[in-house]
C-alpha cells in the first residue's frame, strides 16, 4: 500500500545533493527557493564558501568573499535548475 504521507524540509544545501536524492527517491518532488543572488553574496554567512568553495568553484582565486559568494551562488542555482529539469520534470518546482 503507497502512503499517501509528503514531507520534507528546507535546508539550502540539498541542491548539491539532488541526484543522490533523486536516486533513492525517484517520484519525489522538489522546491527550489532562489534568493536574489546579492543576499547571498553579501551574506555573512560563508559556510559553504569557507567549507567547499575551493573545489565548487575550481581553483578561481577570488579578490573578495562577495565575489567568491555570488559565483558559488550561481553556480549552485544552475545546477538546481539543470539537474532538476532533467531528472523531475514537472516535479521540479522553481520559486523565485
Amino acid at each position: 500500500m503507497e502512503s499517501a504521507l509528503r514531507w520534507g524540509w528546507k535546508n539550502p544545501r540539498n541542491m548539491w545533493l539532488l541526484p543522490f536524492y533523486y536516486h533513492f527517491f525517484p517520484q519525489m518532488y522538489f522546491v527550489l527557493l532562489v534568493r536574489d543572488g546579492r543576499d547571498v553574496a553579501l551574506s555573512s554567512n560563508t559556510f559553504l564558501l569557507r567549507t567547499a568553495g575551493n573545489f565548487l568553484l575550481d581553483s578561481h582565486a577570488y579578490a573578495d568573499n562577495d565575489i567568491a559568494q555570488l559565483a558559488l551562488w550561481e553556480k549552485g542555482v544552475r545546477f538546481a535548475m539543470e539537474t532538476g529539469q532533467s531528472l523531475l520534470d514537472d516535479r521540479f518546482v522553481v520559486i523565485r
